[in-house]
């Protein structure tokens, strides 16, 4: 079975294809490089896989080499410039790995779906490479500064993670004492019975944000928690806990909400 293939059409398809798994990886790994640099970079993908197609001849292994090394490190190097050895190799990888996936869903599309809309295709291969490299980087930035924290109080412990955030600048009314936040759920496992307003150190807690223009937190004291920095275990002793009820982070990413003062001198 013979097919005809149009050079321009191969390009701009080769092209594009390559420019949106660029400009994902330019967003995954958070790199600054200008567009024009991946635009030069697409453009040498696609002028390469219209000259592998219409020269079909030599040494297979040889081609594979020119194909799956060479061109896509002249790619990243274009693209991405050159830091040092071990970010480029995995410059390379990544664009690999998008490549493959985003070529993948295109043929979803286009062979198990049966959209044969080219131009749809690569818009629908877009977003959805663009949806998940925001998810991505979104979970990327949360895990800078989200800590490990272990709560301790009546010889109950839980573990979590929890987001660092400057925002939070809420303090009990009584001491002035700085509130961390943690969800209802994990709050529970660490009172005595089941009515946290029966629990010593019990207080209410009014606040600003979370949804309300004005309301009161349940809140209660607990004994210690630890945060688990890079290089060391804080602890910080007799905090004040205010309970959400709900959740703090749409993907569950975090569970709690450390307040700024429990970072100093940390």
């Amino acid at each position: 079975m013979n097919y005809i293939i149009y050079l321009d059409t191969f390009f701009i398809i080769n092209f594009t294809m390559d420019f949106i798994s660029i400009m994902l990886c330019r967003k995954i790994k958070n790199i600054r490089h200008s567009i024009a640099r991946g635009v030069a970079a697409a453009a040498l993908g696609g002028i390469y896989a219209c000259v592998y197609i219409t020269f079909p001849y030599g040494n297979y292994f040889v081609r594979m080499i020119f194909s799956y090394i060479i061109a896509v490190s002249l790619m990243v190097l274009i693209a991405f410039g050159f830091e040092n050895k071990k970010r480029f190799i995995n410059n390379v990888l990544l664009l690999y790995i998008v490549s493959f996936l985003s070529g993948g869903a295109a043929n979803v599309l286009y062979f198990r779906i049966g959209i044969k809309n080219m131009p749809l295709i690569v818009l629908m291969t877009a977003f959805t490479g663009t949806f998940a490299a925001e998810r991505i980087d979104r979970k990327k930035r949360i895990s800078e500064v989200c800590y490990e924290v272990t709560v301790e109080n009546r010889g109950v412990k839980i573990v979590t993670c929890a987001l660092a955030d400057t925002g939070n600048s809420l303090k009990e009314p009584y001491m002035g004492r700085p509130v961390n936040i943690l969800e209802s759920e994990e709050a529970i496992k660490l009172i005595e019975g089941d009515d946290i307003h029966l629990q010593k150190g019990y207080m209410k807690i009014p606040f600003h944000s979370l949804g309300k223009e004005n309301g009161l937190l349940d809140g209660f004291e607990v004994e210690k928690i630890y945060i688990n920095m890079t290089d060391e275990v804080v602890c910080r002793e007799r905090i004040v806990i205010g309970v959400y009820k709900g959740r703090l982070s749409s993907d569950e990413s975090y569970k709690m909400i450390l307040n700024p003062e429990m970072l100093k001198e940390i």
